[in-house]
């Protein structure tokens, strides 16, 4: 027969809560940045995702174009895509603001620059309206 007193109740209770959890995804091997973070830097581990999410209107013939990158070391994965802003009441209406958002895959250990500009690809010797940059270093 087992006896239960008033201080294996809680005993147990506590064992019993302080199993470890089932392990979940680990999600840190994805970061994302956005233009809050222009001219920073970031640090991410080798094999991470960084997606860059900025902000573009599409419908206007301007788009965030990478200019300067070293794909060995920050592999694109496949071409950019336009996501609705969430709180936008316009939500995927022509000319209503977007993300246009960047996939790359750290490739291999390094530091690089990261640039983006904002401007119409037929434009070539316009400037652009904005410019995005970080330092990505891969560790």
């Amino acid at each position: 027969m087992i006896i239960l007193t008033i201080f294996s109740v809680p005993l147990i209770f506590t064992l019993v809560c302080s199993a470890a959890p089932p392990k979940m995804q680990d999600t840190s091997d994805t970061i994302i940045i956005t233009e809050r973070d222009n001219n920073g830097q970031v640090e991410i581990v080798l094999g991470a995702i960084l997606v860059l999410k900025l902000e573009a209107i599409p419908g206007t013939g301007y788009s965030w174009q990478v200019m300067r990158n070293d794909p060995a070391l920050l592999n694109p994965l496949g071409e950019s895509i336009f996501e609705p802003k969430a709180a936008d009441p316009q939500k995927g209406a022509l000319g209503a603001p977007a993300y246009q958002t960047f996939r790359f895959k750290a490739q291999s250990s390094g530091t690089r620059v990261l640039e983006l500009q904002y401007k119409r690809g037929w434009e070539e010797k316009a400037l652009p309206m904005k410019t995005f940059r970080i330092t990505v270093r891969i560790h």
